[in-house]
């Protein structure tokens, strides 16, 4: 039987913090990283000034996929 140490029940803890506060599920977020990657991608220079409803809508969405691959890592 695995022994589950403090450190990972904190990270599970932190996980399912992120899982909750975003509605969509892996694959509707792992498809808004990727038109968002597209967007960037087709822009000639970076715009620093991107919305930061953009950047906050793709770090958010970066943190579920993670975790939830996390999640999968652990089991």
């Amino acid at each position: 039987k695995p022994v589950l140490t403090v450190a990972t029940l904190l990270n599970i803890l932190n996980m399912a913090q992120i899982l909750s506060k975003n509605e969509l599920n892996f694959k509707d977020n792992y498809e808004l990283l990727k038109k968002n990657t597209s967007l960037l991608e087709s822009q000639e220079e970076f715009d620093i000034d991107q919305p930061d409803e953009f950047i906050e809508e793709s770090m958010s969405a970066y943190k579920v996929c993670k975790s939830q691959l996390d999640m999968v890592e652990i089991k």
